[in-house]
């Protein structure tokens, strides 16, 4: 169980502030949510956390270690930030195949993954044929899960 924290994260691109002095803490075994109207910075404030993009000035830890410093982070961290990397000609398992290989985590989790979105029954099916509902369980619990 990792605390997450943010300290006085400050970005701005060029002359446009994006986050001004953002401190937050997300305990384990709460619900912390960004809420804000779009452009208000929340996948900015993400995207810092996940070291994606460097803050100007602040910190962004999981406990007292950043991102790149967890041991596996893929297995620690799951996020997923905008649009879908599903390729629509391929399965749900064959995405999945893809994804465990690169997470090095052990193949029989995709029977397990497919199952915890309920998509056994889809697992063949073309991704182009799923629903948006179902491109974003997959997608999340690929990134939470592998």
């Amino acid at each position: 169980m990792t605390t997450i924290r943010l300290t006085a994260i400050t970005k701005h691109y060029g002359r446009h502030q994006v986050l001004q002095d953002v401190t937050l803490s997300a305990k384990p075994g709460r619900v912390t949510a960004l809420l804000g109207p779009n452009g208000s910075g929340k996948t900015t404030t993400i995207k810092v956390l996940l070291g994606l993009t460097r803050a100007n000035a602040g910190s962004a830890r999981f406990d007292d270690l950043t991102y790149a410093q967890l041991p596996r982070p893929s297995a620690s961290v799951g996020v997923l930030l905008e649009s879908s990397g599903l390729h629509p000609g391929m399965t749900a398992q064959q995405h999945l195949h893809i994804a465990a290989r690169a997470a090095r985590a052990p193949l029989e989790r995709i029977d397990q993954v497919l199952a915890t979105v309920g998509l056994n029954a889809q697992k063949q099916t073309r991704i182009r044929r799923y629903s948006l509902g179902m491109k974003q369980r997959v997608d999340a619990e690929v990134e939470r899960t592998l």
